[in-house]
């Protein structure tokens, strides 16, 4: 009975609440993980800002949180800016009029569904709504991009219960490369590299690896793969995972896909399954970390 615009806000309202820590969520991730067009999805965050629902923060740590306690906004708090709950037409039939004195032929069993419906937004509370585990159509983004080869599906091609938490994390990271071999020239290909990185943000630790690289004699064109273990706490979860690295570069276009390797969770990270995303800004390296861990 909602519109599509209030259907999208209070999906993304819902989401927003279940981040941890109460963590800003920027508009594209979240398009992503609630298949929602980012344009779309966008302006009606900035609606729900602009009633006080969500706050919005700028910068590279900004994006959507809370505008207040999740307890004392109501669903119909959230779908309020689009779409009054007390103007919502009564006759389904499209009449003009229908009340007691001018029934039409659903009045006298829609009515009451209509009041059950009011009451149910008005006394029930986003905080009590995200208490419970996200749709598992949530997922849908988070397993595709955990695997490209049915990586999320058990023996016998079964597929596997869909993760409860559905979180996005961010940060920067430092980075040293050297190679694995001092003595092989830069050309060599396939040239080895060891990987050192020191995580922070919403995940703090460290992480080790080796790259296999090939340069070609066409500036800009190059390709990599490399596995680091990341050990640390995301999200104040202490663990361990495995990321895998395809990248690509043609003539200076690139392409860089980051996912953990499945099963490779340890610790309270156990489970875990998504994607990274890198930015590079200078000398500043930026991640963003779309990640599913059961509850």
């Amino acid at each position: 009975m909602l519109s599509q615009t209030a259907q999208y806000g209070l999906r993304a309202v819902v989401f927003i609440a279940q981040q941890p820590s109460g963590q800003p969520v920027t508009a594209a991730p979240l398009a992503r993980a609630l298949g929602i067009p980012q344009n779309y999805l966008g302006k009606t965050l900035q609606q729900l800002a602009h009633a006080g629902i969500l706050r919005s923060t700028r910068g590279k740590a900004g994006g959507f949180q809370l505008g207040r306690d999740p307890y004392a906004i109501s669903l119909l708090d959230v779908v309020a800016p689009f779409e009054g709950m007390d103007e919502r037409p009564v006759c389904l039939l499209g009449g003009n009029e229908c009340s007691s004195s001018t029934p039409c032929p659903m009045h006298s069993r829609w009515s009451p569904v209509a009041r059950e419906i009011d009451r149910f937004f008005r006394s029930t509370s986003l905080g009590e709504v995200a208490e419970g585990p996200p749709p598992s159509s949530w997922t849908r983004a988070f397993r595709s991009n955990a695997s490209s080869s049915g990586g999320a599906r058990g023996a016998g091609g079964a597929a596997r219960p869909a993760p409860a938490m559905l979180a996005i994390a961010s940060g920067t990271f430092d980075v040293q490369v050297t190679p694995a071999d001092p003595t092989a020239p830069p050309t060599a290909v396939p040239g080895r590299m060891h990987l050192v990185k020191q995580f922070h943000g919403d995940l703090v630790g460290t992480s080790e690896g080796q790259m296999l690289a090939a340069m070609t004699e066409t500036k800009g064109s190059a390709g990599y793969v490399a596995i680091e273990k990341v050990t640390g706490s995301l999200h104040g979860r202490a663990g361990a995972f495995v990321l895998q690295h395809t990248g690509t570069m043609s003539r200076g276009a690139q392409q860089l896909t980051v996912t953990v390797v499945p099963d490779s969770g340890t610790g309270a990270l156990a489970g875990i399954a998504g994607s990274l995303r890198i930015e590079i800004e200078g000398k500043v390296h930026r991640y963003t970390f779309e990640y599913a861990l059961p509850q």
